[in-house]
């Protein structure tokens, strides 16, 4: 059944808040940075690039929101006040969101081998039905499957491309970060929503998942800065 997470308390809370606005804040730096270099070229691989973390930034913002409707349902002051189904959408939209994300992150990395004419409408078609059906179901393990399946998916072909590349040390540091992020993602959401986990174990990867977000916004930042 879908339920919110296990582990609450108000610290927890103080710590996704700055977790949550590190990270949104370093995607949306991300996102608009990139924005002047995508005018000038129109490289698809910069438009997923950017495309995946303004959804991951949506992601970790409506995350924290849900995080936000557990302290006050189990406040003693808004319990019995809290509109119903807002936790349910919140989840329906954080789905969605992070579908795209990922979907738009095997696109940064194989955008050569795509089509120029992406489906933009068959990606958002997917991401939609992968909420719907978590949502109808009330089980958190079906978007976690079909990403988990995307991982597997982009572990594959990933591979493929770098034994191609010639062991190419740029890429491989690009493949390894983006890989990291994907597997900290299933692994924070696995923590969240389907098993009891130690508030430690979680504060490290809260911590690893920061230093992955703030690396990659200092290469963008780097680039950016000398174009």
């Amino acid at each position: 059944m879908l339920q919110p997470p296990r582990f609450f308390n108000h610290y927890s809370l103080w710590i996704e808040l700055i977790y949550s606005l590190i990270v949104i804040i370093s995607c949306l730096l991300i996102y608009f940075r990139t924005k002047e270099l995508y005018a000038l070229t129109s490289h698809k691989g910069i438009k997923y690039f950017r495309d995946t973390f303004l959804f991951f930034g949506i992601t970790f913002a409506v995350r924290f929101f849900l995080r936000l409707i557990i302290a006050l349902r189990l406040d003693t002051f808004t319990r019995g006040h809290f509109p119903f189904g807002i936790f349910e959408l919140a989840f329906f939209i954080m789905i969605y969101a992070s579908s795209m994300a990922l979907i738009y992150l095997m696109c940064s990395i194989f955008w050569k081998k795509l089509n120029k004419n992406a489906n933009t409408f068959l990606f958002n078609s997917i991401s939609l039905l992968v909420a719907l059906a978590s949502i109808t179901l009330r089980i958190p393990l079906v978007f976690l499957v079909f990403q988990s399946m995307l991982f597997l998916f982009l572990l594959a072909i990933g591979y493929s491309n770098y034994k191609k590349a010639g062991h190419d040390k740029n890429f491989s540091q690009m493949y390894f970060t983006y890989l990291l992020i994907f597997v900290l993602w299933l692994v924070s959401n696995v923590l969240e929503f389907v098993v009891h986990f130690s508030p430690a174990f979680g504060l490290i990867t809260y911590v690893i998942s920061i230093i992955l977000f703030l690396a990659i916004l200092h290469k963008v930042l780097a680039k950016v800065k000398y174009k």
